[in-house]
């Protein structure tokens, strides 16, 4: 977790158990964006320490110098993903042209592939078996869903519709056949986000949840493919509710 209790914002890790937590880097410059490897000696972060627009850095997970992986990409966004082997990482930059790209580079070092993803990429995240991406695409105001292949290629829109549509986050079941999408209804005007699946194979869509003046935000699936679902209201309002319906539930 991030915390700024030394002075600046640091890494630190502490027991799930709970216990004193330990501090992994030392500022002045920001961490942003840490992630576990699969095998849990490693974390991944994104920090400024090396200069402006921040790079990718790895440190072990139980205490030593971080070493830098990249020279001035500049990083766009805090999202990071370790392949299921641990031997690759995924991360989006800034690409020379203008607009982002998606980027797979080893562990070990080395330059950064482009994958060719969408300008517009904003979060992304791979799929359980590591062999797709699945990512936002920011374009004109509005937000769409792509798939890509993680060893690189072109993109393919699950999004049916080409506007008026905003589905700014997606993840993967467990056995990655489907996603779970956070989907604004603009069309029924309610400023509300509803969860709904695609399944990858044929873009089938269908709705999970609709609740009025409620958002809901998928948290996390867990490993017997549950879904953690949170929500929060989305505008002030003023209700009339009787006390024996929260009583009764009714």
């Amino acid at each position: 977790f991030n915390s700024d209790r030394a002075g600046s914002n640091d890494l630190w890790v502490v027991s799930a158990a709970g216990g004193e937590p330990r501090q992994l880097t030392r500022g002045p410059d920001n961490v942003l964006g840490a992630k576990w490897s699969p095998d849990g000696k490693t974390i991944a972060f994104r920090s400024n320490r090396g200069g402006p627009g921040g790079d990718l850095w790895l440190v072990p997970a139980a205490g030593g110098e971080p070493t830098r992986l990249t020279e001035q990409m500049r990083p766009a966004g805090f999202a990071v993903e370790w392949s299921p082997d641990g031997k690759q990482l995924f991360f989006v930059g800034v690409r020379a042209g203008g607009g982002n790209e998606l980027y797979r580079m080893p562990v070990t070092g080395g330059r950064p592939v482009a994958l060719g993803a969408k300008p517009g990429i904003g979060g992304f995240e791979l799929s359980p078996d590591g062999s797709q991406v699945v990512y936002a695409s920011f374009e004109g105001g509005w937000a769409f869903v792509d798939v890509m292949p993680a060893a690189g290629g072109t993109p393919r829109r699950l999004t049916k519709e080409t506007e008026g549509v905003f589905q700014a986050g997606a993840s993967w079941t467990l056995d990655g056949t489907t996603l779970v999408v956070q989907n604004l209804d603009l069309a029924g005007n309610r400023d509300a986000t509803d969860l709904w699946t695609v399944r990858v194979s044929d873009g089938t869509w269908q709705q999970l949840t609709r609740s009025p003046l409620v958002s809901e935000f998928l948290a996390k699936i867990t490993p017997d493919g549950q879904l953690v679902v949170g929500s929060h209201t989305i505008r002030n309002s003023i209700r009339r509710v009787r006390v024996a319906d929260l009583l009764t539930a009714r």
